[in-house]
């Protein structure tokens, strides 16, 4: 695995069979739902579920922070989809200048 070809991405339908090897590689159930994978070369080398808040990984690579990596990312999604629910609520208001 090379550290300068790492994409961390959305996982699309075309993943699925490497999906499911990875998750066989990883003697796990397949993830289920939205999920965020950490790509290499074409190659992914762990997955992480967000709505199961679980990880796998190939676990004859070091991965450990590529699950970070994953994490921080749902993390950083999980807050700007709170910042786009606020901008939602209608125009902000200035409060009157108090005498």
């Amino acid at each position: 695995m090379s550290p300068d070809t790492l994409f961390i991405r959305r996982a699309v339908a075309a993943d699925i069979d490497d999906l499911r090897h990875l998750a066989a590689l990883d003697s796990a159930r397949v993830l289920l739902g939205e999920l965020m994978v950490a790509e290499s070369d074409g190659v992914i080398h762990a997955a992480y579920s967000i709505d199961e808040d679980r990880a796998i990984v190939d676990p004859f690579l070091p991965t450990a922070d590529l699950v970070t990596l994953l994490r921080t990312r749902v993390e950083l999604l999980r807050g700007s989809r709170a910042l786009d629910g606020r901008r939602h609520l209608g125009p902000a208001r200035a409060l009157p200048a108090r005498p």
